[in-house]
């Protein structure tokens, strides 16, 4: 996750809005620590409507299987969609007819979200922040 934060930081002008949760915090500190502080964006203490309200007025957004991606699917918003590559087909689960056409989906055969690593995201990463 750091590793995308910072090449959003380095190659677009985004602000930048980690979805992570209290039990993310030692992720959560790094990434607020790394980031410039006027392009990182805190969402951790919304109420689920503002949260929803939030992800409405987002570019972009690239994410795990997550409530955020079903909002921003519902909003309009492209949806870079990350999913576990064993157990379960991208397919059923990917953001469906409502989702913009540069909403993309991300799987690494073999992986468990957390063991994704960037360099096999890296080009379709690049590939859907110059098509939005």
């Amino acid at each position: 996750l750091l590793s995308i934060c910072l090449y959003l930081q380095e190659h677009t002008d985004y602000a930048i809005v980690p979805l992570l949760t209290n039990k993310e915090q030692d992720t959560r500190t790094r990434i607020m620590q790394d980031l410039k502080p006027d392009r990182v964006i805190d969402l951790l203490k919304l109420s689920i409507t503002q949260f929803a309200a939030s992800v409405a007025c987002l570019k972009a957004l690239i994410s795990v299987d997550t409530a955020g991606v079903h909002l921003a699917v519902a909003a309009g918003i492209p949806v870079l969609g990350l999913y576990q590559g064993f157990g379960t087909e991208a397919t059923l689960w990917k953001p469906g007819p409502l989702a913009t056409p540069n909403s993309q989906v991300f799987q690494e055969k073999g992986k468990v979200i957390s063991d994704i690593s960037y360099e096999a995201l890296e080009p379709q990463l690049i590939d859907f922040i110059t098509k939005i």
